[in-house]
């Protein structure tokens, strides 16, 4: 999915959970600051949490995203 994000387009992909009970979400872009990178939003309204993550390298930003999920 991070292949085809392209700062041009402004894409974006969202991950919701399966379960419509729990509100959370964490989604990925293409920074627009020129830097080259992703950013991720990660959204979880039970503890509160709204941040963002910046980084350049997409073994991080997948590492980060699964990380997180997981968590969950």
């Amino acid at each position: 999915m991070l292949e085809d994000l392209n700062s041009s387009n402004n894409t974006f992909f969202v991950i919701y959970p399966d379960d419509e009970a729990l509100d959370w979400s964490i989604s990925v872009h293409t920074c627009t600051n020129g830097v080259d990178g992703y950013e991720i939003e990660r959204r979880d309204a039970a503890i509160g949490q709204h941040d963002t993550t910046a980084a350049a390298d997409r073994v991080t930003i997948v590492a980060e995203v699964l990380t997180w999920i997981r968590h969950r």
